[in-house]
């Protein structure tokens, strides 16, 4: 009998282990099918940032949903992994996947808190739980955990597991994996990282965000103590390392958004990359994208466009204060406010104090305000900003002061230095700008401004005698500041190569009033004269010469409109009479050019437009020949290249080169690779995209080579003796165009180089005007100037050959004729051979230029006779 009980027993215990058995691996089954293949270290494909840099590798951005760099195993300190171990798994080379005893130990450790304190989850689980897709938390999703931590201990050392774990685990302010988290929270490479550091940052594993030292930092010191008690305990570091490592005091780097060189340009190729590839691939593929950015003449674009807007801004006069503090009690506010607010733009770091407060590094400046101005600290980042806030305490218009409190500290503003903020009045007519001379005109007791730092003292200032005394008798000492407010005024630029189309530099916008909106790409604006040489190119290509002579008189045309005559006049409101083709362009005469279309035709002339790529909108009447349309500053500056580049067509490009964290090229076997790895179907590979990519095409001829060297010759003279003058002193094969709008409402500059084209646009958003005289040559061409002085600094001139089929005439240049010993002022123009003053006719051409330099109508004859 007690046989047959054991016998049974045995059957129970044989059926149930078979059962067991069997339903776990039935259990197998059912999860296996849904566990990622992680048979090697191959196998890992982390989510990586991907790398934006300029033509040179200068890293521009980084870009990804995940902010992780990956670090090689043995790379990574002991210290470093010995914290991680603590922390989270010190059995982790003893156990299969899966701790028994510290699942026990954990569970023991919970029962006792009464919430959870400790995982028991083993780092092979973790690693296995940061594979899996699903986010659940089940038994099923347990299950998965262990099976497929199992898996993996089958197949990857303990060094392979750990180099993934130590790779993916999320650590807390936005940072993954341990190589960024180190450099984020402390800015410091895993080999410079102390055992305290290491302690706290694997402290945050259980609850990155409940442990975070930014958001809560008691919590954060309780489980960097719990990592360094555990650490003692499994001997990994001496007593006297232990009382260093709770004793040392935490410096943490401060958080904060650093000025992005380039934004629209990074702008435009993240929303191309992500157009093609998707947006998956960009933030986590680790693709390293270069670009045909040049850095450095990028950042003196930004520094010209933000200077050149501050000038103009200043020209346009004061605007208004930007808020009124009426009693003493928002003026303290204001104060704290400011105070507080420098404190944490200039603190890079901030440590926590024994009462767990968040303590930034500037604290101690402002605790004298006597003495606050002899503060090195203080006043070397007082003279790195770029403007304060301050509040107007008082005004005195017999001593021309402006005083006012700037972080708690008294300060002046000369009235000579803010004679340009006469209460600004924009109009379009000639008008007399008297500057400013008593400041309360425009300033009052409590009225908030912007100032910039001048200086800490009244030495080296000239001021009148009651000044310095009353500056003196004070027994804060003052600092000298200058008002200052933030340009509405919106300016744009864009400079590329004409023979390849590359953009070197783009400049969006100002960086006052920062925006995604790219003025240089996405806005359309009316070219005014910029548009011009087009004009006149096409007319070349019809037979005019350089020497043609041109009617600047006033005459009534149709418009183009039914029933509508309309009488175009100059920009000066006077007419000059017979002038020769060269003159008309150089000093950007309206009457002569629309004449000029009207006999080209206007349907002619937009379709030349369109030929060549310039691809605006245009009214179908003679002001396009003035730049009524709207046309792109990136596709009117590639319209200039055709007068560098003999007459090519030239597209866009601002990539040159994309790969993947593992090397794959995307532009070696470009089509293939993108299909092969394209992960949204709806993503394909285009003809754009390859043109993006800087894949070349065959080149596409839209100008003659020849009239596009007169075209050069044409737009050199208007920087030589015409509307861009002021751009002479660059050297004499620089050349381009004014263009400025009616009613100042645009203005522009488009120049070149034998090896750049850049254009600058100016302007309100809301298209209110600039006000007189905001013209193309005031308000873009300085702005110009500053980005090609730079630009030839980089890529300077080569020799310019003169091609075949040309000659060089001496001329009278103000009437067209072949130049006399009486000639008062001879010139040497360019002409094809054969239309040149005096020459036979091209028999086979039927060359209208030949034909209209030797068939002078009388009226012509008279008009030089008398001159």
């Amino acid at each position: 009998m007690i046989f047959s009980f054991f016998k049974k027993t045995l059957v129970l215990i044989f059926v149930s282990g078979l059962l067991s058995i069997l339903g776990c691996y039935g259990l197998y089954l059912y999860v296996e099918k849904d566990l990622p293949n992680i048979t090697s270290v191959d196998d890992y494909q982390p989510s990586i940032p991907s790398v934006i840099y300029d033509r040179n590798g200068n890293k521009l951005k980084e870009m990804g949903s995940e902010n992780r760099a990956i670090v090689k195993i043995e790379d990574v300190p002991a210290k470093i992994i010995n914290s991680f171990l603590a922390a989270e798994d010190s059995n982790f080379y003893h156990h299969f996947g899966v701790d028994p005893l510290g699942i026990a130990r954990a569970f023991i450790a919970n029962l006792k808190a009464g919430r959870v304190v400790q995982g028991g989850s083993t780092i092979s689980q973790q690693v296995a739980k940061s594979f899996l897709l699903s986010k659940e938390r089940s038994i099923i999703r347990k299950v998965k955990d262990i099976f497929l931590a199992y898996r993996m201990e089958q197949f990857l050392t303990k060094d392979e597991i750990l180099y993934l774990y130590l790779n993916q685990v999320y650590l807390g302010g936005g940072y993954y994996g341990i190589k960024e988290a180190f450099k984020g929270y402390f800015g410091k490479e895993l080999e410079e990282v102390t055992i305290a550091e290491s302690a706290m940052v694997a402290g945050l594993l259980v609850a990155p965000s409940r442990y975070s030292p930014y958001r809560n930092p008691k919590y954060a010191y309780m489980r960097q103590g719990y990592v360094l008690s555990r650490l003692l305990a499994d001997n990994l570091i001496t007593e006297e390392e232990y009382a260093a490592a709770k004793s040392e005091s935490i410096k943490y780097q401060k958080r904060k958004k650093s000025n992005q060189i380039g934004a629209h340009f990074i702008e435009h190729i993240r929303k191309e990359v992500v157009s093609r590839l998707g947006e998956s691939r960009l933030l986590r593929g680790g693709l390293k994208i270069y670009t045909t950015l040049d850095i450095e003449l990028q950042r003196a674009s930004e520094a010209a466009i933000n200077l050149g807007v501050l000038d103009i801004d200043r020209r346009q006069g004061f605007s208004s204060p930007i808020a009124k503090l009426s009693s003493d009690e928002e003026k303290l506010e204001f104060i704290k406010k400011a105070q507080s607010d420098f404190k944490e733009k200039f603190s890079n770091y901030f440590v926590i104090d024994k009462n767990f407060t968040r303590k930034l590094e500037l604290n101690e400046i402002f605790d004298d305000l006597g003495g606050v101005i002899n503060n090195p600290s203080f006043v070397s980042r007082l003279k790195s900003d770029n403007y304060l806030k301050a509040y107007v305490t008082s005004t005195d218009d017999e001593l021309g002061l402006v005083f006012v409190n700037v972080l708690g500290v008294e300060g002046f503003i000369n009235v000579a230095d803010m004679e340009w903020a006469k209460k600004r009045n924009l109009q379009t007519s000639t008008y007399w700008k008297q500057p400013l001379r008593k400041p309360s005109e425009v300033l009052e007791e409590g009225d908030v401004i912007l100032v910039t730092y001048m200086g800490d003292s009244i030495n080296g200032l000239k001021v009148n005698n009651d000044l310095a005394k009353k500056l003196k008798s004070n027994p804060t000492p003052f600092i000298q500041l200058n008002l200052f407010q933030k340009p509405a005024v919106q300016a744009a630029s864009i400079t590329l190569d004409p023979n390849t189309g590359e953009v070197y530099a783009m400049v969006g916008g100002n960086k006052y009033f920062p925006s995604y909106f790219n003025r240089a790409v996405q806005s359309k604006r009316q070219p005014g004269s910029a548009l011009k040489p087009f004009v006149y190119a096409l007319a070349l290509k019809n037979g005019y010469t350089n020497a043609s002579i041109l009617y600047d008189t006033p005459e009534s045309l149709s418009a183009g409109v039914s029933d509508f005559n309309w009488k175009p006049r100059n920009y000066d409101g006077k007419y000059l009479g017979l002038i020769t083709f060269r003159k008309s362009l150089e000093l950007s005469r309206n009457v002569p050019t629309i004449k000029l279309a009207s006999e080209l035709g206007v349907d002619n002339l937009i379709k030349f437009l369109n030929d060549i790529g310039l691809e605006g909108e245009y009214n179908k009447d003679l002001s396009t020949s003035l730049g009524s349309g709207a046309i792109s500053l990136e596709n009117l500056s590639l319209g200039y290249s055709i007068f560098v580049n003999s007459g090519k067509k030239t597209e866009s490009k601002y990539l040159t080169s994309i790969t993947d964290y593992l090397g794959n090229d995307y532009k070696d076997s470009f089509k293939d690779m993108l299909f092969e790895k394209l992960e949204d179907e709806s993503a394909v590979m285009d003809e754009a995209f390859i043109n993006a990519t800087n894949v070349k095409s065959e080149e596409e001829i839209v100008y003659d080579s020849r009239s596009s060297f007169l075209m050069q010759s044409l737009l050199k003279g208007v920087v030589q003796s015409g509307t861009g003058k002021k751009a002479k002193k660059l050297g004499e094969s620089i050349g381009g165009k004014t263009g400025t709008t009616s009613d100042y409402i645009d203005a522009w500059f488009i120049g070149f180089s034998d090896k750049l084209v850049t254009g600058v646009w100016v302007g309100f958003d809301d298209n209110k005007t600039l006000g007189w005289p905001e013209s193309g040559s005031k308000a873009a061409l300085p702005i110009w100037i500053d980005i090609m002085k730079k630009g030839l600094d980089l890529y300077p001139e080569g020799e310019n050959d003169f091609p075949n089929g040309m000659v060089n005439v001496l001329i009278d240049k103000e009437t067209g004729r072949l130049a006399s010993s009486s000639t008062e002022s001879p010139f040497f123009e360019v002409f094809l051979e054969g239309t040149e003053p005096g020459a036979e006719p091209i028999n086979d051409s039927g060359n209208l230029g030949v034909q209209r330099q030797e068939k002078k109508t009388v009226a012509e004859e008279e008009f030089f006779d008398l001159r």
